[in-house]
């Protein structure tokens, strides 16, 4: 369930547009729903919505045939709560062997999925909610609790560009690689095994309470965001040797940021 401003024309118009630049100023890349059928046979959507001072109420199937749209209808409501309700359907059976069943489980998939957006401040409010056994999991408040008061913040230069490192003991009793994470538009891009470059760091760390942590480095800047490529899984002249060869002073490598990143 989603509380945002829900299915207008305007944002039903970008869903039915193949590879939509309607997100492209915030890294939206218009593909992420096609993901939904690669997983599940249907998507049910329930929005309602207000234009005109009108509340609207649209539903749609989106569905792998014809135009991909299905028993599509608008018709005006009198429902106050401006709402969206997206509902998957039947998991495909070489994924459903993967998916956890357990709320805990799910929020602390979600929040390690999320976790670049919360620590740039923009981390929705998002509930996992087990409708069985009623239990109700805030991913800000893992945040708030796991997170944010493991947290130091550091600026850094490289060459004439800014970066941000947020360096967070991150609990954990599963992972155990240690990373360098670097973003784009808030969202994690590429990872590298931080033991790669620190030696010795092949295991989980203890705080002094005997807590486990694993120790996660996210580096974000604009930089970054101007470079990253159109499937956000590596950065546009990312290679060291490609930079060099262009002979242009404002390109920067990863393994200039990297050379600085570690030290710190």
């Amino acid at each position: 369930m989603d509380n945002g401003i829900g299915f207008n024309p305007d944002n039903y118009h970008s869903f039915t547009t193949s590879d939509s630049t309607k997100k492209m100023d915030i890294g939206g890349k218009g593909v992420g729903r096609f993901l939904w059928l690669k997983a599940f046979d249907c998507a049910e959507v329930d929005s309602l919505y207000v234009e005109d001072n009108k509340t609207y109420n649209r539903k749609f199937k989106f569905i792998m045939k014809g135009d991909g749209i299905d028993e599509h209808s608008v018709n005006t409501s009198d429902a106050h709560d401006i709402k969206t309700r997206v509902l998957l359907r039947n998991v495909k059976a070489k994924y459903s062997k993967y998916m956890p069943k357990k709320a805990s489980s799910i929020a602390q998939r979600l929040f390690d999925y999320c976790l670049s957006y919360y620590i740039s401040g923009d981390g929705l409010n998002i509930y996992v909610i087990d409708d069985f056994t009623g239990e109700s999991i805030s991913l800000l408040g893992l945040y708030e609790t796991l997170v944010k008061r493991n947290t130091k913040t550091i600026d850094f230069r490289v060459v004439n560009r800014d970066f941000t490192l947020s360096l967070i003991r991150y609990p954990t009793t599963q992972e155990t690689m240690h990373k360098i994470v670097y973003c784009a538009h808030k969202r994690e891009v590429k990872s590298e095994n931080m033991s790669d470059y620190i030696p010795l760091l092949y295991k989980r760390l203890l705080n002094d309470d005997t807590s486990e942590f694993v120790l996660c480095a996210y580096i974000t800047g604009d930089y970054l965001d101007n470079l990253v490529n159109s499937e956000r899984t590596d950065f546009i002249l990312n290679d060291d040797d490609n930079v060099q060869d262009l002979e242009f002073d404002d390109l920067i490598s990863i393994r200039e940021i990297r050379n600085i990143a570690v030290p710190i």
